[in-house]
């Protein structure tokens, strides 16, 4: 059930990353029966061209949300830009079991557009194996 919470949050928080192009869009999430899970949105890699910093974005709407306690940049011993960069003892010494990287590129629909893919890296203090969730724009992989 909180996989899929937190799926669906990040899922929501792209949505509203897309729109931060055109307009401002806030998101609220509200459940007071579930502890905030620790979440670390890594910078995502994006071109010059594309001035927002998405996964800020992402970030502040998911810490608004009280579902989620994000990680601060400043704290995060890597940045990795690739699922095969991941080391999950960074991430557990710092506590957090869901480690989200991405990818922006400008889109092929016209200015403005952008394509967002991320990949949800999760289950580091339950398993030895992450859960890895990929989302690229055009559908799951």
């Amino acid at each position: 059930m909180k996989k899929q919470l937190l799926r669906v949050s990040i899922l929501a928080s792209m949505f509203a990353a897309f729109s931060a192009f055109a307009q401002t869009l806030n998101i609220t999430v509200s459940n007071d029966k579930t502890r905030a899970q620790p979440i670390a949105i890594v910078p995502f890699v994006q071109t010059p061209d594309i001035p927002t910093d998405i996964a800020q974005i992402i970030d502040d709407d998911l810490a608004r949300s009280g579902m989620f306690t994000t990680l601060p940049r400043a704290n995060m011993l890597e940045k990795p830009t690739d699922v095969s960069q991941v080391n999950p003892r960074n991430w557990k010494v710092l506590g957090m079991d869901n480690v989200v990287i991405g990818k922006v590129v400008p889109g092929a629909t016209g200015p403005g557009s952008i394509n967002v893919s991320f990949s949800l890296i999760d289950g580091f203090s339950t398993s030895a194996r992450p859960n890895i969730l990929t989302l690229e724009p055009n559908g799951y992989l």
